[in-house]
């Protein structure tokens, strides 16, 4: 089966996990939804894959037990594509 190497969601860029995670139209605007549900005050993770993992561990910190469990969660779907072997703040893998 071919595969396109566009991004299947926006067709704007090549498909990366970055692109994926943080650069696609699409992924920003689940994104924005996500944060808007748990009522955090922060902006949409950065496109580059270092600052990625630095905004993580940021609005991580901030977060009270109970919130940052649901939101460490998410954190699997960066692992699942490879992109990271470890969660942040020491969270077993």
């Amino acid at each position: 089966m071919p595969h396109q190497p566009a991004c299947p969601f926006c067709d704007q860029a090549e498909e990366t996990i970055n692109h994926i995670l943080a650069g696609c139209v699409l992924s920003r605007e689940v994104w924005t939804w996500i944060l808007r549900e748990l009522r955090l005050d922060v902006v949409p993770p950065p496109i580059s894959s270092s600052r990625f993992c630095a905004w993580w561990s940021r609005v991580a910190a901030t977060l009270d037990k109970n919130l940052k469990k649901g939101f460490n969660s998410l954190w699997l779907l960066r692992a699942i594509c490879g992109a990271s072997p470890e969660p942040p703040g020491g969270l077993p893998p």
